[in-house]
């Protein structure tokens, strides 16, 4: 999952005007948050639910996770990444995109390591 949350924190922001590094993983951060509560119904959510009881909490769990507050250059969000350290805004952009569009069984699977469910510009996001 870590490998998979390092995808998503670097994904979304609006490219016209790119935000501070710290920015976009609070960013990516909302994104994750919103895409489980919209994905997960409240009767499947079990013990081992770590997304929090609303989007607040989520959020709040994730950023410290993440270590957001942290982050001061693009690149950093690359750190966990095995396909390279630098960031790509327009990419990350369109994986954005993407992950916003997919629907909830390949977000869940995607999650759940199936990497056949990450969309292809997601690859791109962090390169060599």
């Amino acid at each position: 999952m870590r490998l998979f949350l390092c995808l998503v924190l670097v994904a979304a922001f609006s490219i016209s005007c790119v935000p501070s590094a710290s920015e976009v993983c609070e960013i990516q951060v909302e994104l994750v948050c919103e895409r489980f509560h919209e994905c997960v119904p409240e009767d499947a959510r079990d013990e081992t639910w770590a997304f929090g009881e609303n989007l607040e909490e989520c959020q709040e769990a994730l950023e410290n996770l993440s270590e957001c507050a942290n982050h001061e250059d693009h690149d950093e969000l690359c750190a966990d990444d095995p396909r390279g350290s630098n960031w790509s805004a327009r990419a990350a952009d369109k994986c954005a995109e993407a992950l916003r569009e997919m629907s909830c069984e390949d977000f869940l699977a995607l999650n759940a390591g199936d990497e056949s469910k990450e969309p292809e510009i997601c690859k791109e996001v962090c390169t060599d």
